[in-house]
């Protein structure tokens, strides 16, 4: 990836830190690399050699299966015949196995891989922000080390490939914003469609989209809003009319929005009967004779979330801004939890007063925070109000990463220009700590690797404990 000169340079580039273009095209690919080595270590630890079985016993398999019976239905030419989920990762994966055969773990090493390269898209998307080069390396390693996007990249699960589609959107938002191509609008537009058909959630960031682009543009915008919209609207439309000739009924996003709904009021203990459990509503459905994830069984439950909301709307609200702050403070994290937990635990907690440091250190610039914020922003009000597991909301930590940047770069050009030692001692404090926790990272995670670790749970869950029924 080439780092050009532009308009977004910081004084840190110009002024203070130095290094040539080979150099910074030598970190970025040494982050990537690493990036990727850390990956191929948490195969070997979480469900190696068989992914499958180990899924099933503590992470999801359920639905694991679910995608992978889709995705040979796909091959076999068979069609897509459930509306329980979007079509996006089922064809993914059919993709995937057509070249390398009928194999989980190849599966996993690609994912990997696209993984690591979002290490340096996200460092494209830093700099984009108006952080300088080094400091958008910081960034980069930080997500090359996080053991959210470690672990949450190798399961074979749609959430798997969410945060790098997130980071191409960003990518892409931010081209579009210095452009106002229709040509780069209507690629923004099919990634967040295709983002759309993985995470049925993420429909609603095409709004996001509309709003920052226009605030950017105003009117002279409208050519390259049209063509994001219609190109969006394409993909997602596309859906909607598979599942009425299917299905005889508009879905855009799937069948399982309305258990969702109605399972997020049982996130708090209640007197209501609303139960946060799979297994406790579809025993539920069998009783009175519907399927799981089905139209009707969708129409129910919709039914009943806004007959609940009606009837017990303080409740409800408690829901919501409960699950809103866990969203901003807690992460998707492994087990066993031992590779920097502590500290990711402290920087999630305070990860959204980074935002809001930046927001006072780019006031001059309020839109350019206002894309920093979008992940932890879009996360919030989308599935603040619904309901939300931690590996939903990944892409939230790409917000704090991001300020973090923007934090550090902005101490470095208040305490350190025009002071060559503090300057030095500055740069070599942050180097330093990027080396330890290369180190550390590496040293721990490939440990656990060669001891073949296999965890008996793993990720975080917010309720009572589910059974999750195959798709």
């Amino acid at each position: 990836m080439q780092f050009v000169n532009d308009s977004f340079n910081t004084r840190s580039d110009r002024q203070s830190i130095r290094g040539g273009q080979k150099g910074l095209n030598w970190a970025v690919i040494a982050i990537v690399l690493i990036a990727f080595f850390l990956r191929i270590d948490a195969i070997l630890i979480y469900g190696w050699p068989e992914y499958l079985p180990w899924a099933k016993q503590v992470f999801f398999g359920g639905i694991t299966s679910g995608y992978w019976a889709l995705s040979s239905h796909l091959l076999a030419g068979e069609g897509y015949g459930t509306a329980s989920h979007p079509p996006g990762y089922p064809i993914f994966l059919a993709g995937i196995r057509s070249v390398v055969g009928d194999h989980m773990e190849a599966i996993r090493f690609v994912q990997a891989a696209i993984d690591a390269a979002a290490a340096a898209v996200l460092i494209h998307v830093i700099r984009r922000l108006g952080v300088g080069s080094w400091f958008a390396l910081v960034g980069g390693l930080f997500y090359a080390l996080h053991p959210t996007f470690i672990f949450g990249s190798v399961t074979i699960l749609g959430e798997a490939i969410v945060p790098a589609m997130f980071i191409v959107e960003l990518a892409l938002l931010c081209r579009l914003l210095e452009t106002n191509n229709p040509w780069v609008g209507a690629a923004t537009g099919v990634v967040v469609g295709c983002s759309a058909m993985i995470r049925p959630d993420h429909s609603l960031f095409i709004g996001l989209v509309m709003v920052v682009v226009f605030l950017r543009h105003r009117l002279p915008g409208a050519r390259s809003l049209t063509v994001t919209a219609l190109a969006f609207a394409v993909i997602v439309f596309s859906w909607g009319a598979h599942n009425k000739v299917r299905h005889n009924a508009w879905i855009f996003t799937s069948t399982s929005g309305g258990n969702t709904l109605w399972e997020g009021l049982g996130s708090l203990p209640n007197d209501y009967g609303y139960v946060l459990s799979d297994a406790h509503w579809v025993k539920f459905l069998q009783q009175r004779g519907m399927d799981w994830h089905s139209v009707e069984a969708n129409d129910l439950f919709m039914g009943k979330f806004k007959e609940a909301v009606l009837e017990h709307p303080g409740y409800y609200l408690k829901t919501v801004i409960r699950r809103m702050g866990r969203i901003i403070g807690r992460f998707d994290s492994p087990r066993p939890r031992g590779i920097g937990y502590p500290f990711l635990q402290f920087f999630s907690n305070f990860g959204i007063a980074l935002v809001v440091a930046t927001f006072w250190i780019k006031r001059k610039e309020p839109l350019m925070t206002l894309m920093l914020a979008l992940p932890v922003l879009y996360a919030v009000f989308s599935l603040g109000p619904v309901h939300a597991e931690g590996r939903y909301t990944r892409y939230v930590q790409l917000s704090y990463i991001a300020a973090l940047c923007v934090v550090l770069e902005a101490l470095y050009l208040r305490l350190c220009v025009g002071h060559r030692k503090v300057a030095n001692r500055f740069r070599q404090g942050v180097a330093a700590a990027a080396v330890f926790a290369t180190l550390y990272s590496l040293g721990s995670w490939t440990l656990l690797a060669a001891k073949n670790a296999t965890p008996v749970e793993t990720g975080i869950h917010w309720g009572p404990n589910q059974t999750t029924p195959p798709v």
